[in-house]
C-alpha cells in the first residue's frame, strides 16, 4: 500500500510527523506559499533577550508589515547560538550578514539597508 500521507490544500505531510508538528507546518506552508526571500535568524537565548533581542525582533516584525514585506521576509527565532558574550545575535540570510557586538541603532540600521531597502 501506498505511503500514508496527511494533506491539506496542496501540501503533503507525512503520516510519521507528531501532531504539534504537523499543525506548525501547516501554519508555515500557509503563510509563505513560497519560499521567503531572505530570513533573518535571531538567538532566543536568555542573554539575547536580556540585551534587546526580543525588542529588536518585534521592531523589525513591525517595520516589515509597514513595508508590506511580511510574506517576503521571515524571522525565525532559534535557541543559543553559544555566542552570549556578542549578543544579542542575528544573521541575515541569504547575504551571510552576522549582526554582533552591536547596539540596537546599529542592528536596526543594517536590517532597513539589507532587507528594507530604501
Amino acid at each position: 500500500m501506498g505511503k500514508n500521507l496527511f494533506s491539506k490544500g496542496k501540501a503533503a505531510i507525512p503520516a510519521s510527523v507528531r501532531t504539534k508538528e504537523k499543525r506548525a507546518l501547516r501554519h508555515t506552508m500557509s503563510k509563505y506559499p513560497t519560499n521567503p526571500r531572505q530570513v533573518i535568524y535571531a538567538c532566543g537565548s536568555g542573554k539575547c533577550q536580556k540585551r534587546g533581542g526580543k525588542e529588536i525582533r518585534k521592531t523589525m516584525r513591525d517595520q516589515l508589515k509597514m513595508a508590506g514585506l511580511q510574506d517576503e521576509v521571515e524571522i525565525i527565532k532559534t535557541d543559543c547560538t553559544d555566542r552570549c558574550k556578542h549578543g544579542p545575535i542575528f544573521s541575515i540570510q541569504p547575504q551571510n550578514i552576522w549582526l554582533h557586538d552591536m547596539s540596537e541603532a546599529q542592528i536596526m540600521q543594517v536590517f532597513r539597508e539589507q532587507v528594507v531597502g530604501p
